[in-house]
């Protein structure tokens, strides 16, 4: 299947990706090859990879979170469960002119961060 693309959505995209890190990198492309996966999934693939990089779960973890964060991956949907009938979530790219998920924006930081940056766009409108 051939998927279409608009050409200021790839830009915007490839213009992100050059300030990431290399360990964000190789989980966005790991997201990439699998296609819809779960930490778990990209654990066993870039340790299969790469077995000499010692890959851990909580740096899946913490860079997939950041790769959220920044709007270049986002959650699968549908329902996903583990061998032991677990629900878990599944990640994927996110494709241009996707809208973002409700809990896509900021709620992955800190109640006191998120605070700050509320007094900030405050005092943004004010000035």
């Amino acid at each position: 299947m051939k998927e279409s693309f608009n050409i200021n959505s790839l830009s915007a995209y490839l213009g992100v990706l050059p300030n990431i890190g290399t360990k964000q990198w190789e989980v966005l492309e790991a997201i990439r090859t699998l296609g819809v996966c779960s930490d778990k999934e990209i654990l066993r693939y870039l340790q299969k990879r790469e077995p000499s990089a010692e890959w851990e779960i909580n740096k899946i973890t913490n860079r997939r979170g950041e790769l959220k964060g920044r709007g270049l991956i986002i959650e699968a949907e549908g329902d996903f469960y583990n061998e032991a009938h677990y629900p878990i979530d599944k990640w994927r790219i996110k494709r241009g002119g996707e809208k973002p998920q409700a809990q896509e924006t900021e709620s992955h930081l800190r109640p006191d961060v998120l605070a700050k940056l509320e007094l900030e766009r405050v005092n943004q409108k004010l000035l």
